[in-house]
């Protein structure tokens, strides 16, 4: 049977998760955003141009 309320360890997955998002989509993880997708959209866009 499935508790009806989240336990504890499920809160703290929720909150980490959520500030791990928060940290990589904001002003303070741009650098480290960029070294990591930047390389992957710049391949996505050489291999389907948008103007094609």
């Amino acid at each position: 049977k499935l508790p009806l309320r989240p336990v504890l360890a499920d809160q703290e997955k929720v909150q980490a998760t959520i500030k791990q998002l928060a940290r990589d989509w904001s002003a303070e993880g741009q650098a480290e955003r960029d070294a990591c997708y930047k390389p992957i959209i710049d391949e996505i866009i050489a291999l389907f141009p948008p103007d094609s």
